[in-house]
């Protein structure tokens, strides 16, 4: 076994540094670049907590293409409830906690599954399994919005609350460990909302990591986000300063204050204002300022005496929601406290134009007793061009260079004689030419920046040889005995279809140990014990559960009972079907009635009916599968306790052939043995074999992935792993005769990577 050994350290060595690699790879946040990443349908895990080292960090994460879901920055994360996810508030008083009347609009991401729609949740399956995290939770540290959030939980008890922006004691939500969960969020106006969310992971020995406070964006409403218009008025006021010296003030201290409103309402406008001052027709920055929760922002600072005009700028941070405004130019009152200065000079003109002047000076009681001069460089006397407030000259050469201003003899106190500060004329002798900007790498991308499709008849390095090709995955089948089902009594699965070599299985994906694992459910025992037993409620739900009590798979995850879903995430099956799969309800063994239903939006009451045997439901449904898949949620419930054997069939059409699976699950309700649940079967388990039935090594390529670089990893680690273990298997075989079963392990890209696990 020393050999054996040796060989599994270098396979767990190796698998470490291909996980490290493809983690590399795959950790840069989505919607980083450029605008925000809007998801206004499909599945989105709000809440997800990510190691980076020792430090706790809060993301999000979004399902992608073939079954993977990349990593995304909140701060680049735009959720949007569209007008489809508007609903009534319901009237039973156990919903009051919503805070609106009942019958008011309210605007919900469901619980359950729904297709079309925003399905939030939250998750800690980010974490790495060997972290040694035992505890985790999000705070909802602030919201800023036109109304409130709600999040709930509903099951067939009714709502129980978890995190509400008006509710002391309900602003932290726990996430168990490992755990992937959804509720009902309820928004109560429409509008932008901003929240605020920290997080904090307990580890095993006691120390608290804490992560950095993000803030989410949730758009509720419209059928489309488009930006909302926004619109910025600005104020000034002189502010006390030095008094001016020899009668001129060169520049005073001024409050500018810059308003933005938006019909979307002052939540949706975070950004900065830029604050201007005109100086000689030439634009000059004064400050940035970010708007508060109000959309005001306000600067001090030092405006010139000869600008002519103040202005403003809104620029949101939200390009994709909200869209910025000029503010109409201000008259600068520094101006009118002691300076005279001309207004109008343009920064350069062409022989011809016109240039158009006007004076601003203060306290002249008489203006028509002005006069405008100009003065070359070559010439010894001003030249008169005019009189009155203002002036127009025609652009000649004589004029570029030529200072220009304007006097006046009306009576000022302490008989003064006002003269404006000079300006520059400048005067183009021939066509103006703008230089090109200078390229740059993002304005002038390569012409070979974009990727040339690879193509099959031209392999890459390293490609498998056709002996290699040659070996296949061949279905091996062992029969079931009560002692290799492993007794399951919690944790995340979801059942799903695959296909294997043009073979198609319904295989489970076992999500408990924080890797995703596909195996075969008759490897399992689903135990619904003590905690998954509950009285049936009065009303509509009794109708076809009877008197009770009833054992449930609930719609929330909980930590005590076995949480089965199904999806149409395997790589293998996703974004590669023509329409849905369809999943059927083909039997059901067992001393009672089987009936699988979610609840209505808000959980008010039964919502789709799948499958069942109990009256009034269907023995199939179908499943969405689109470019990413889907996973779906819903109630299990067993109306009798005992033993059962569900037949489940899945059947679509996978890269243009029809394919169908059947599994057989088995539960065991309430008190008792569970290992009774187990029928004769078989464990169906994948191994290599060439045409003629010789074992061989059996690479799996990497399927479902778009990046070159991760589909290269990720086929670079099945090529390790395989090899691995095909030496441990040979050095084990010397010793004992192992059973083994067929697992699938999906990597952060979505691409399963094979693996055998050993059962000695």
């Amino acid at each position: 076994m020393r050999g054996a050994g040796r060989a599994i350290s270098v396979v767990v060595g190796l698998a470490l540094v291909v996980v490290t690699l493809l983690n590399g790879v795959t950790a840069a946040p989505a919607g980083a670049a450029g605008g925000p990443r809007v998801v206004s349908s499909g599945h989105v895990d709000a809440f997800a907590l990510y190691l980076e080292g020792r430090a706790l960090a809060l993301g999000a994460r979004v399902d992608g293409a073939q079954g993977g879901a990349d990593r995304a920055d909140p701060a680049h994360l735009v959720l949007h409830l569209t007008d489809s996810q508007r609903r009534q508030a319901p009237s039973a008083p156990a919903f009051a906690f919503l805070g609106v009347a009942p019958g008011a609009d309210v605007w919900v991401i469901p619980q359950s599954y729904q297709p079309g729609v925003l399905w939030a949740g939250w998750t800690t399956q980010t974490l790495p399994a060997d972290a040694g995290v035992v505890a985790a939770t999000v705070t909802l540290e602030g919201l800023r919005g036109p109304g409130a959030l709600e999040l709930y939980a509903s099951d067939v008890e009714g709502p129980v609350r978890l995190l509400s922006s008006t509710t002391p004691g309900l602003g932290t939500l726990a996430l168990p460990v490992n755990s992937h969960a959804h509720g009902t969020w309820a928004f109560t106006a429409p509008g932008t909302y901003q929240l605020d969310v920290s997080a904090d992971a307990t580890l095993a020995g006691g120390q608290v990591l804490r992560a950095p406070t993000v803030t989410y964006t949730v758009v509720v409403g419209g059928s489309t986000l488009g930006q909302a218009q926004t619109s910025t008025v600005l104020g000034v006021e002189v502010l006390p300063d030095d008094d001016p010296q020899d009668g001129v003030l060169q520049s005073s201290m001024a409050r500018l204050t810059a308003t933005v409103s938006s019909p979307a309402g002052a939540s949706a406008l975070r950004g900065e204002v830029e604050f201007v001052q005109t100086v000689a027709g030439t634009v000059q920055a004064l400050g940035r300022v970010a708007t508060d929760d109000q959309g005001t922002a306000v600067l001090d600072a030092r405006v010139s005496a000869e600008a002519e005009t103040l202005g403003a700028r809104f620029v949101p941070w939200d390009t994709a929601l909200v869209a910025g405004s000029q503010a109409p130019a201000v008259d600068n009152p520094v101006l009118a406290t002691g300076s005279a200065v001309v207004a109008g000079l343009q920064a350069g003109y062409q022989v011809g134009d016109t240039i158009s002047l006007r004076a601003v000076a203060p306290s002249v009681e008489d203006a028509s007793a002005l006069a405008w001069y100009s003065r070359g460089a070559q010439e010894a006397l001003p030249v008169q061009r005019g009189t009155g407030p203002t002036v127009e000259l025609t652009a000649a050469a004589e004029l570029d260079g030529a200072t220009l201003w304007f006097e006046t003899d009306a009576a000022m106190p302490g008989d003064a004689v006002i003269r404006s500060r000079p300006g520059t004329g400048r005067v183009a002798q021939g066509p103006t030419v703008t230089p090109s900007p200078s390229p740059t790498s993002e304005a002038s991308p390569s012409p070979t920046a974009s990727p040339t499709p690879a193509t099959a008849a031209a392999p890459s390095p390293g490609a498998p040889t056709a002996d290699a090709v040659a070996c296949l995955p061949t279905p091996v089948t062992t029969t079931v005995a009560a002692s290799d089902v492993e007794i399951v009594t919690r944790g995340h699965f979801d059942l799903g279809l695959t296909v294997q070599s043009g073979t198609a299985a319904v295989l489970a994906k076992d999500d408990r140990t924080g890797a995703a694992l596909w195996r075969d459910p008759a490897g399992y025992v689903f135990h619904l014990a003590d905690a998954a037993s509950t009285p049936v409620p009065s009303g509509e739900l009794s109708e076809f559960l009877g008197s009770g009590p009833v054992w449930t798979i609930p719609l929330s995850q909980r930590a005590d009972v076995p949480w089965i879903g199904w999806n149409t995430q395997h790589p293998s099956v996703a974004g590669r079907t023509a329409g849905d799969v369809t999943m059927t309800l083909t039997t059901v063994s067992g001393p009672g009635d089987l009936a699988i239903y979610d609840l209505a939006t808000l959980g008010t009451g039964v919502g789709q009916r799948h499958l069942g045997t109990a009256p009034g439901f269907p023995r199939s449904t179908t499943v969405p599968v689109g470019a990413s898949g889907v996973h779906v949620h819903a109630i299990w419930a067993f109306t009798a306790p005992g033993a059962y054997t569900v037949t489940l069939k899945f059947s679509g059409t996978v890269d243009g052939a029809p394919v169908s699976a059947s599994t057989d699950l088995a539960f065991f309700a309430g008190p008792g043995d569970p290992r009774s649940a187990v029928r004769p079967g078989t464990i169906t388990e994948y191994v290599g074999r060439t045409a003629t039935g010789k074992e061989c090594d059996l690479e799996l390529a990497a399927t479902g992935v778009a990046d070159d670089t991760v589909e290269g990893i990720a086929t670079l680690a099945v090529g390790l792993v395989a090899l691995g273990l095909t030496f441990v298997a040979a050095s084990a075989g010397r010793t004992a005769n192992p059973r083994r079963r067929r697992e699938f392990r999906v990597g952060p890209a979505g691409a399963p990577v094979a693996a055998a696990v050993l059962n000695l």
